[in-house]
């Protein structure tokens, strides 16, 4: 019943169909909240057999129809054909997964049927799924049933106990299926980029509860069973059923039916309506609810949870039509700022986060995120969202509520963000702990930074679209400064922002190239890949007029400009 290509999301719950990991290759298909997987097993049978998938379909970020048929199968004496009988999964998220399944006899005799319904839990970790193992986990504990639920449960490393209630609409009859014969967890074969390493995971086994109910259909007559999966957090808090800000509701009909909160854009044009259509609702699901507040998730499925800077970068992206939603994720980030100097967590004073997990490992301290700080761009950004934010809603009180943080945010980046007192902003190559990300940029990928001779940038690395921001964060604040009567902070950010640009003006730029190079290295050297970073210096307003439009012709050959979007690296 998981092998869909679906995702759906209802606030911090979320449903993955057959999926590959991006780390491990494993397959994630399940229940997810916080980080656990609640439900990994699911399947359908009818008389003891599976069935033959037809379509799957969403029909809204929080709902999906599956329909299937019966392949040739028999029941006592008698066959039934392939085809007669149509099976229709309803999946639904509100705070649990809602299944209902509908069987419609289409043969021109009453069927007795037996409907099988096997479910398993794991509770796994995410991280754990996408390829971090671990030399040790807690216990899956034994499913306690009665006729009509069942209560699949995990005891953690940290005595803390997760659990999945599934309840029925009818009587079934429960089987508990022998763990040696259910569904084997191997540890990953391929572990993420740079975490070779650690040893392979362990590898357990899990029951799976068999739930089997009967029923006799007459002639072109339909029966449903309805069956609820309520994920139970092991820290105890329930999920929230209520849409957070923005209302997770289908594409508008009209034109002023509009997500609250969310300014309605209307064209001439249906099919351009469509596409904001459907973006705006998407961008309402990817909002979450979390302890601290509410704010864009990264993605689903593998970043529903707090990040710096994609969230940062949704709410200025949207900041005009969704004012909102970028005040609620300034003020989740304000809460989780850096107070002190954690080099486990690169953690330091006035640092905005780069990802916060709630999941076991996290708990136990296996993975360093509760917060884990390990960006070089966040905090900038965070100072840029402000600056707009505060200004486009002319809120003073917001001004007044969040410059403490702000004022925060710009020590850090000249205290600890200045690595070497250059007036740049750098970032360490090499984790701490060993952990963490190994480039702290938008293109964290572990090797995301080379000289043109294939020599790995290392040390600490001053990223120019990085100077942009620290540029846009100084310049924009100071306009908002002034705006809300502060000229003497505004004038002293403005000689920061004029500071910043000739520093990039000297350092970066490439004469030859036309171009800005993506950063300095350790010894201060350009790498001088030509890359989609300096794009972002354009939005950032920092380049001299000749150099702009330099670095816009640039932008427009054909070994950047793919004909579909810009690439991230020169194909030359």
């Amino acid at each position: 019943m998981l092998n869909h290509n679906l995702v759906l999301k209802s606030d911090e719950l979320f449903l993955v169909g057959s999926m590959n990991t991006d780390g491990s290759g494993e397959q994630a298909n399940g229940l997810y909240v916080r980080d656990t997987r609640h439900l990994n097993y699911l399947n359908l049978l009818l008389n003891g057999t599976a069935l033959r998938q037809l379509s799957a379909r969403a029909i809204s970020p929080s709902a999906a129809v599956l329909t299937s048929t019966n392949e040739l199968t028999s029941t006592g004496h008698e066959q039934i054909l392939p085809q007669s009988i149509s099976v229709r999964q309803h999946f639904s998220l509100t705070a649990q997964l809602n299944l209902s399944i509908t069987l419609a006899n289409h043969a021109g005799r009453p069927l007795p049927l037996e409907l099988t319904l096997e479910c398993g839990a794991d509770f796994r970790d995410l991280f754990e799924i996408r390829g971090f193992p671990r030399a040790a986990r807690g216990d899956l504990l034994p499913p306690e049933t009665s006729s009509e639920s069942v209560l699949l449960s995990y005891h953690g490393l940290d005595e803390l106990r997760a659990a999945t209630e599934i309840t029925f609409n009818r009587p079934a009859v429960i089987e508990i299926i022998d763990p040696i014969a259910s569904t084997e967890l191997t540890a990953p074969a391929v572990l993420l980029s740079g975490l070779d390493r650690v040893s392979p995971g362990i590898v357990s086994k899990q029951p799976v509860v068999r739930a089997t109910f009967s029923t006799i259909i007459p002639v072109s007559e339909e029966w449903t069973i309805v069956a609820s999966f309520a994920p139970r957090p092991a820290n105890g808090v329930s999920i929230s059923a209520s849409a957070p800000l923005e209302s997770r509701a289908a594409p508008r009909q009209a034109v002023n039916e509009t997500p609250l909160g969310q300014a309605s854009i209307h064209t001439d044009v249906p099919r351009f309506n469509q596409l904001l259509d459907r973006a705006s609702v998407d961008l309402s699901m990817l909002q979450t609810s979390f302890p601290e507040g509410t704010l864009p998730a990264a993605g689903v499925p593998w970043y529903v949870a707090p990040f710096g800077r994609d969230s940062l970068i949704v709410a200025l992206q949207t900041l005009h039509v969704a004012p909102r939603r970028a005040a609620s994720t300034l003020r989740l980030l304000a809460a989780l700022q850096g107070t002190k100097l954690d080099p486990d967590r690169d953690e330091e004073p006035g640092k905005i986060l780069h990802e916060v997990r709630h999941g076991e490992m996290a708990r136990t301290k296996e993975i360093p995120h509760t917060p884990y700080f390990g960006t070089v761009d966040a905090t900038p950004l965070f100072v840029m969202l402000f600056a707009e934010t505060t200004r486009w809603l002319d809120d003073a009180n917001l001004f007044t509520e969040l410059r403490p943080h702000v004022e925060r945010a710009i020590r850090w980046i000249q205290e600890y963000g200045d690595k070497d007192g250059d007036g740049l902003v750098e970032y360490q190559t090499a984790g701490r702990r060993g952990d963490g990300v190994n480039h702290k940029g938008w293109k964290d990928s572990y090797d995301s930074l080379h000289h043109r001779d294939g020599r790995p940038a290392t040390g600490n690395i001053a990223l120019v679209e990085v100077q942009g921001y620290v540029y846009a964060a100084y310049a924009w604040l100071a306009g908002t400064a002034a705006y809300f009567g502060d000229h003497a902070w505004a004038e002293d950010l403005r000689g920061n922002a004029t500071r910043v640009r000739a520093l990039v003006e000297r350092h970066f730029w490439m004469e030859n190239h036309g171009f800005y190079a993506q950063a300095l290295d350790d010894e201060k050297r350009q790498v001088q890949a030509i890359t989609s970073n300096p794009g972002h210096l354009l939005y950032c307003g920092l380049p001299a007029p000749e150099r702009a439009e330099s670095l816009a012709i640039r932008f427009a050959a054909p070994d950047i400009n793919s004909g579909w979007g810009i690439r991230t690296l020169s194909s030359e």
